[in-house]
């Protein structure tokens, strides 16, 4: 099992600690922004994106501390992100995982006022090559394809709880991520045969569905509108 960075920190002796922690409550109180705005600062990231920027900063950090006399965040220079890219790349980590990782230190540094450290991030590794990533998916993910007959899991759902099974249905019939079908409203969703979905979107970002609802899409719809309230989700109104 790999060692945590918080770990591999107070290894290191109780200074190295104190810079650790110092340094990552100075982001906190300094440059807050880097870790709940998006690059631009124009909009709040999910809590999702949060929790995951918090944990590459964190483990940025204390990795930093261990290497580098470094006392504060703002004396950050190329070479400390060279460092990181080093022990990414020699880790190894999937491209995935480093480019996500890249991105929250990207963000990190436009709001240190250091955006041209990021400019090129392919410099600070050996093999560049390492940050492609592959569009072609290596095998199917399908439910058919694992196995799995989705009206039997519904069956099954609803013996459970009949509104969780319909939130699997809206993921199914309309394509809704979970978290869509958690947020939908069935009340509001459609107008003029669009079927609009802006609750716990990507990004916060509205999409609708334009083709015309099939029958099956219909019916679902009105089950849906049954286990709500005018303006309730199909978390009991909670979201």
């Amino acid at each position: 099992m790999s060692m945590s960075a918080e770990k591999w920190m107070r290894q290191h002796g109780w200074e190295t600690t104190q810079r650790g922690f110092a340094i990552w409550q100075e982001i906190e109180t300094k440059a807050p922004a880097a870790l709940r705005m998006s690059a631009d600062g124009s909009r709040q990231v999910s809590g999702k994106t949060r929790a995951e920027r918090r944990r590459a900063i964190k483990a940025f950090v204390f990795r930093l501390v261990v290497d580098f006399p470094l006392h504060s965040i703002f004396h950050l220079k190329p070479k400390h992100l060279e460092a990181h890219c080093k022990y990414m790349e020699q880790k190894p980590l999937s491209a995935a995982t480093i480019c996500s990782t890249l991105s929250h230190l990207a963000v990190l540094c436009v709001h240190l006022g250091k955006p041209e450290f990021v400019r090129d991030f392919h410099r600070y590794f050996s093999n560049p090559k390492i940050l492609q990533r592959s569009s072609v998916a290596r095998r199917e993910k399908t439910l058919e394809s694992a196995g799995v007959n989705f009206m039997e899991l519904y069956d099954k759902a609803h013996a459970i709880d009949p509104r969780v099974a319909c939130q699997l249905a809206l993921s199914w019939f309309y394509g809704l991520r979970v978290k869509e079908s958690w947020c939908f409203r069935p009340h509001d969703a459609l107008s003029d045969g669009v079927l609009t979905i802006e609750r716990g979107t990507k990004g916060g970002r509205k999409r609708a569905i334009t083709r015309p609802l099939t029958e099956e899409q219909h019916y679902l719809l009105e089950y849906a509108k049954s286990m709500t309230t005018k303006s309730g989700s199909m978390v009991d109104g909670r979201l």
